[in-house]
């Protein structure tokens, strides 16, 4: 519960950044095509935390919650193939693959790390919303 006058903060990290493309990028969408084909590709996707308008309506909807901001901090993660397998493992698409595809997966894309000289530089997005809780509402 957030106190009247209190902040509320939410964040989320967006993997990927349609407007840093990358050649990796490019080239895991490949992989996705193949074993994911109805997720859309990184350059057509547009995260819902992007989406400021929709959270700023949800975070004032009810006359709780005031004074919403948004922050967009831009940064990138040093990707080696094994880093890469350990981080896409834990995405659900991803794991929810079956054993065989699973596999060819993430070989795939340690694969492609080390084709692009073993580390890749992976664009990220950190999007954080504050709002206040409105003095005296309910």
């Amino acid at each position: 519960m957030v106190r009247p006058g209190g902040w509320l903060a939410a964040w989320w990290n967006d993997f990927g950044d349609a407007k840093r493309p990358t050649l990796f990028r490019d080239r895991l969408d490949e992989v996705y095509h193949d074993l994911l084909p109805a997720e859309t590709g990184y350059r057509d996707s547009r995260s819902h935390v992007l989406d400021t308008d929709r959270w700023r309506s949800q975070l004032t909807t009810g006359g709780y919650f005031d004074n919403v901001s948004v922050e967009i901090i831009e940064w990138e993660q040093i990707l080696t193939a094994q880093t890469a397998r350990d981080q896409w493992s834990t995405f659900p698409n991803i794991a929810e693959l079956s054993a065989p595809d699973c596999e060819e997966f993430l070989t795939r894309l340690g694969s492609l790390v080390d084709e692009l000289g073993g580390q890749v530089a992976d664009p990220r997005l950190t999007v954080t919303y504050t709002a206040q809780r409105v003095r005296g509402s309910p």
